[in-house]
């Protein structure tokens, strides 16, 4: 077997709402992990009811692509997504 290791000098950028969902699949598995449950459709339905929220908030359309343009902007939207996610785990795991 060969094992090849690139350096690049270039800094990895990420796209905002991938960045966004990765934050939103880490929590699920955080929470899952605290309530030691599987949540199967929050990781969706939390997230629809966020990116709604946000597109009434900014004007913008609920695609997430056209939705999320910064890194900031990404955060603000993740913190929708908790607090819908936690009201969810709460009322299955009380």
């Amino acid at each position: 077997m060969n094992i090849y290791i690139i350096e690049s000098n270039q800094p990895k950028s990420i796209l905002p709402s991938t960045y966004y969902k990765r934050k939103c699949e880490c929590y699920v598995m955080e929470l899952e992990a605290k309530y030691n449950c599987k949540f199967w459709y929050m990781h969706y339905a939390c997230e629809q009811i966020a990116r709604e929220t946000y597109a009434k908030k900014t004007g913008r359309r609920s695609n997430i692509t056209s939705l999320v343009y910064t890194i900031d902007e990404a955060d603000e939207l993740f913190q929708l997504f908790k607090i819908y996610a936690n009201v969810w785990a709460y009322q299955i795991c009380r």
